[in-house]
């Protein structure tokens, strides 16, 4: 992982990924938990 991320393009994405993605996906997760339910209960 190290070196894919000493290049340029592959840092930005990943930095925009946790940016812009990430929190969501730790929305989702969050309710998911906090509803009781696992990802068996989803699909």
């Amino acid at each position: 992982m190290a070196i894919a991320l000493s290049d340029p393009a592959v840092r930005a994405e990943v930095e925009r990924l946790e940016r812009e993605e990430m929190p969501a996906l730790d929305a989702i997760l969050r309710t998911r938990k906090e509803a009781g339910m696992t990802q068996e209960d989803i699909g």
